[in-house]
């Protein structure tokens, strides 16, 4: 394993299959138990990647750029390089003209597969900052959000751009040119706005010759933040909740529909195609005027839930998904990124608005209230700086992939949009989005990670082709500062014949399980999302198909039955994946799902695997801190467990751990070392805090105690005999589990 780190350390990229089949023929027999594909990270931090000052040579028949892997003619008066992907000479431009085979430029350097060319931009706003506020919060609720905004704003580059944008029954975007006093123009939160509408009341853009309104970026309503910034903070210290009364039995007045169109709208005249964030803070659903997901009276409509969904009677879903799904297109179309941070007890409709994000490569963000540690610094974490001083964000990010011809294009998994760029290596096996090789993300940090598909479409009679599998990721995207980056990641793979059972062998060395679970991971969400499928089924049937091609057994024979070490520990990726959150919604709402599938469709590979397999550390006396199974035999009376779900970090105390605290033995002489044993995972809890985004729930919990079931949830439910520990579940365990497949196995013929 450890050769992929180093090639994702190095390219920040990780395929579930690292040696390709051969032909097009053994191609569907590996996809068909398992995808061909790879988990990328654009952005992501390498320190061995080349940065460049000029742009990058393209072939000239193919839309490949130069790489390490291209054969070069550099000791002639005519210098040249040929694309190793299209075989294409090309001569090199004239300020080439000093390199040879001992001066490469950097593009050529065996160690540059991955380099970053800063080109020239033809835009250079900063970015803008779209706040968009719910005025109908709880009074704690709302002066905690507010305080977290104005802390927000001065984490801000003096050069970006701010607004302001609150909503109740009505909608107010705050004029901030006007600094004599908060002057607002008011929008009915029960009337459906358009551009024009929003263009006109708010008097933006500018009128061309032939009468057409064209974008203008000054206005009023969206200004520097060196500018503003006193005067902001002062609207937003004297800004008061919705003075609209709210009976007990109602739920507020909320035009959240009304106060994204507006927001959208604004941008589109003043700053389209710039880099643009809106980030919207509710606390609770939209109840009126387009967008709504809820009616008022609490008694007579109560939010949606999966039964009503199963049943295509939920009464506003349909269309309030088809409204935001309208606003979604128009971000994209702009470059806007829209983030939502909703904060409430109650569901708020992010299943409706979820394309807001999810299309735009937005951040979602839920908890109980603004006033939980957890929100108030995941919202910090989200204006952190990198490497280079700058906000840790990307704009306008284009990401387009090249293959050789031996190769297709299936489609991605993740927070982007389809260009509907249909080239020559696009494939008809659609994955994903698919039918394009071109794709948009209007917003991107260093986590952002996409899933991509790929299949061989080298013909059997062909053979085993000469040049190895190359695919290539170019990636164009703005930073804070308006430079244009464009990055080039370039990997190489060889092929191998999988009709013998030798070649199997030879391709499972190149096997990363971890990989693997995180594309069928997302491949099994999205089936759930976009096709009717039973996902539990599909798992199933892919782990038994993946199991019977790989495992070595004979027919029958239940003891010769055995799993290479490549893949072994792949079937408890799949066991857990299917009983966790990301595929159950058993004890879940409909807005908790989609927020948990949103990570899951965003974060890297090891945070995938986190999520679908937390991890679990034990601390105990005399021994240094390390990793358990995560089984009820690990729980035991004297040992401290730290368990890691991504979404919570949970520190459970054995009986035994627990009782020893509660009388005081660690504040007493003589009982160091168990006030050591106590803080050690303390300490590696809040270090998993700081540094995960989102800030995780954390709870600190005794053996028997109810906080004790969120992991006791998680762990396999081994047999009672087999167990110190037991759980009272209908889940199988992963003994039963491996049984049950290995049956499977042996008995398909």
């Amino acid at each position: 394993m450890e050769y992929l780190y180093q090639a994702e350390a190095q390219d920040c990229v990780r395929f579930s299959w690292n040696i390709f089949p051969s032909t097009n023929v053994e191609c569907k027999k590996l996809m068909s138990t398992s995808p061909l594909g790879c988990m990328y990270t654009p952005i992501k931090y390498t320190p061995t990647c080349p940065t460049v000052n000029y742009a990058p040579l393209k072939c000239s028949r193919c839309s490949a750029y130069i790489n390490p892997y291209c054969e070069v003619n550099v000791d002639t008066p005519r210098k040249t390089w040929s694309c190793c992907f299209c075989s294409q000479g090309n001569a090199f431009p004239q300020g080439y003209d000093g390199i040879n085979s001992v001066n490469l430029p950097a593009e050529l350097h065996g160690s540059s597969t991955t380099i970053d060319y800063i080109l020239p931009s033809h835009v250079n706003e900063p970015p803008v900052f779209l706040f968009v506020v719910d005025i109908c919060l709880k009074p704690a609720d709302f002066e905690n959000l507010v305080n977290s905004i104005i802390e927000a704003i001065g984490l801000l580059p003096k050069n970006s751009y701010v607004g302001l944008i609150t909503f109740g029954s009505l909608v107010h975007v705050y004029e901030l040119g006007f600094t004599h006093l908060p002057k607002t123009v008011i929008f009915d939160g029960n009337k459906p706005v358009t551009s024009e509408i929003v263009q006109h009341s708010l008097d933006i853009g500018t009128k061309s010759a032939g009468g057409k309104i064209e974008p203008n970026y000054q206005n009023n309503y969206i200004l520097p933040v060196e500018v503003i910034e006193d005067h902001l903070k002062t609207i937003l210290q004297s800004l008061y909740q919705d003075p609209k009364p709210t009976p007990q039995s109602s739920r507020p007045l909320l035009a959240t529909g009304v106060a994204v169109a507006v927001a959208l709208h604004l941008l589109e005249y003043t700053f389209p195609n710039s880099g643009a964030r809106v980030m919207i803070f509710n606390g609770g659903p939209c109840t009126q005027g387009p967008g709504t997901v809820v009616g008022l009276d609490k008694k007579e409509e109560a939010m949606r839930s999966f039964h009503q969904l199963n049943k295509e009677s939920a009464k506003h879903t349909h269309k309030a998904r088809k409204f935001y799904e309208q606003l979604s297109t128009l971000a994209v179309s702009h470059g806007h990124a829209v983030d939502i941070y909703s904060c409430s007890l109650n569901q708020t409709g992010i299943l409706e608005m979820q394309s807001l994000v999810k299309e735009t490569g937005g951040l979602l963000f839920t908890c109980h209230g603004f006033g939980d540690v957890q929100f108030i610094n995941s919202f910090r974490k989200s204006f952190t700086v990198n490497q280079n001083g700058e906000l840790n964000m990307a704009f306008n990010a284009i990401i387009e992939l090249s293959v050789s011809d031996t190769l297709a294009v299936c489609g991605g998994i993740g927070h982007m949009a389809s260009m509907d760029r249909r080239t020559t290596n696009v494939s008809e096996t659609e994955i994903g989005i698919g039918r394009t090789s071109v794709w948009k993300a209007s917003f991107l940090d260093n986590l952002s990670t996409f899933a991509f598909y790929f299949e061989v479409v080298n013909p059997r009679d062909r053979g085993t082709p000469e040049k190895p599998a190359m695919i290539q990721f170019k990636t164009s995207y703005y930073t804070p500062s308006g430079q244009r980056i464009f990055r080039i990641t370039t990997v190489a793979h060889s092929w191998v014949d999988t009709s013998s059972r030798p070649g199997i062998d030879a391709i499972l060395t190149g096997f990363d399980q971890e990989a693997c679970a995180a594309l069928v991971a997302r491949l099994v969400v999205y089936k759930a999302e976009k096709e009717e499928t039973n996902i539990i089924r599909w798992l199933d049937q892919h782990l038994i198909a993946f199991t019977k091609r790989y495992a070595i057994y004979n027919p029958g024979d239940e003891y010769s039955f055995q799993l290479p070490e490549s893949i072994a520990v792949y079937p408890q990726f799949m066991f857990h994946l299917r009983r966790g959150p990301l595929v159950s919604i058993f004890g879940q709402s409909p807005d908790e799902v989609v927020y948990h599938r949103y990570y899951l469709l965003r974060e890297t590979t090891g945070n995938v695997i986190t999520m679908i397999q937390p991890s679990l550390d034990s601390y105990t006396f005399d021994l240094e801190p390390s990793p358990v199974l995560l089984a009820t035999s690990s729980l035991l009376p004297d040992r401290i467990l730290l368990l890691d779900t991504y979404f919570q970090v949970i520190l459970f105390h054995g009986k035994t751990i627990s009782s020893w605290k509660k009388a005081g033995y660690h504040e007493q002489e003589g009982y160091s070392n168990f006030a050591e044993l106590l803080k050690v995972p303390q300490e590696d809890a809040q270090m998993v805090l700081e540094d995960r985004f989102p800030h995780p729930l954390f709870r600190d919990c005794d053996e028997g105690t109810s906080q004790a079931r969120y992991l006791l949830s998680v762990v396999d439910p081994a047999p009672p005999d087999n167990s110190a520990f037991s759980v009272n579940t209908d889940d199988a365990s992963l003994q039963k589990f491996m049984t049950h497949l290995k049956t499977f196995v042996l008995k398909q013929k």
